[in-house]
């Protein structure tokens, strides 16, 4: 289950969502590098957990890594609303979910990039469906989390 789809207009902003922990954000850096080299003059943004941004930020090719605050198994409401608010006003061309968790595809979707693309389980919940533009089957993507970032950009965006 996927979607090649050629871009018609360019992409200015991009937005990576890693909603994991530590070591996820860490192994994302390749796709990241990857959207780099693809869209050399897009601003890149990183959404990740407030705790894992500071392992980003050193980064010379992303313009911004969002932190949200998050605490694990609760939602912060009161806190989280202003925050998506804030990245709604970025208007994002694109967002990528590399976890494609339910968290990953609520903030996909409240966020509201033209393009939302995703990894999904072969039957997705109504919320992964109604999140994404597009879908990645997770079927169609290697267990390694490096390698199944790469063929998630590869069958999504080349």
């Amino acid at each position: 289950m996927f979607q090649k789809t050629k871009y018609k207009q360019e992409i200015r902003k991009i937005l990576a969502i890693q909603f994991k922990y530590l070591g996820d954000a860490v192994f994302i850096t390749p796709a990241l590098e990857t959207l780099h080299h693809k869209y050399p003059n897009a601003e890149i943004h990183v959404l990740v957990a407030q705790e894992v941004a500071p392992v980003l930020s050193h980064l010379s090719y992303l313009k911004k890594v969002w932190g949200l605050p998050r605490s694990r198994s609760k939602t912060k409401l009161l806190e989280t609303l202003p925050f998506v608010n804030r990245l709604r006003k970025e208007r994002f061309d694109l967002s990528i979910d590399f976890a494609g968790n339910d968290r990953g595809a609520a903030l996909s979707l409240l966020i509201g990039a033209k393009d939302r693309v995703g990894a999904v389980d072969p039957k997705p919940n109504f919320l992964k469906r109604i999140a994404y533009t597009r879908r990645v089957g997770a079927e169609q993507l290697p267990e390694v989390w490096v390698p199944r970032h790469l063929k998630m950009l590869s069958i999504l965006l080349y």
